[in-house]
């Protein structure tokens, strides 16, 4: 995935967009690194959901900044404490 990604990054020229792999549940950026941040269908795949929206959180400025996005089928609801 990260080589496609690259080879678009070149193909487009989007010299100043930086791409790494690193685990969702210890994210390496300080404590409100960004403004938002978005992950769109991939919450069923992590071992511990509920770490790595707490991971997201973290690494956002405010309240609001962590979001996912999944549509699965299943019953699995919880919200975070």
């Amino acid at each position: 995935m990260l080589l496609k990604a690259r080879e678009k990054q070149k193909t487009y020229g989007l010299d100043d967009l930086d791409l790494l792999l690193s685990d969702v549940e210890s994210l390496p950026f300080p404590d409100q690194a960004f403004d938002i941040v978005s992950c769109r269908f991939a919450f069923h795949h992590f071992p511990n959901p509920e770490k790595a929206l707490r991971e997201m959180k973290r690494v956002c400025r405010g309240k609001h900044g962590a979001c996912g996005w999944c549509v699965i089928g299943g019953t699995w609801k919880k919200s975070l404490p």
